[in-house]
């Protein structure tokens, strides 16, 4: 079920990102006016590209919240294979500890 969800995260970022992608790839109309007016505009004032770079930043948001629920579960993932790692070596151990105790006592 996890696995769903996580797909389905994966599944709607991938589509935030072909929309922001579209908008991107889409030719702005140039400012009016010199590039010297471009120079001298506002940089706080975003005009027509505020919806974009608002997108944009949920996009990152979003994503930089995937990312960071990713690396939790391989950190956990991890954690567990490591766990399980030094429990098979035990048990193997004692198997092999076992057996040459039989075979000694034969």
């Amino acid at each position: 079920m996890a696995d769903l969800k996580g797909a389905e995260d994966l599944s709607h970022l991938e589509s935030r990102l072909n929309e922001i992608a579209v908008i991107m790839r889409q030719d702005p109309e140039p400012a009016s006016g010199s590039s010297e007016a471009a120079e001298d505009a506002d940089p706080d004032d975003l005009g027509e590209f505020d919806e974009e770079y608002l997108n944009l930043n949920s996009l990152m948001d979003e994503i930089d919240t995937f990312m960071t629920s990713l690396e939790q579960k391989n950190d956990s993932l991890y954690a567990k294979l490591q766990d399980l790692l030094h429990e098979n070596r035990a048990v193997l151990q004692a198997f092999q500890e076992e057996r040459e105790a039989k075979e000694k006592a034969v």
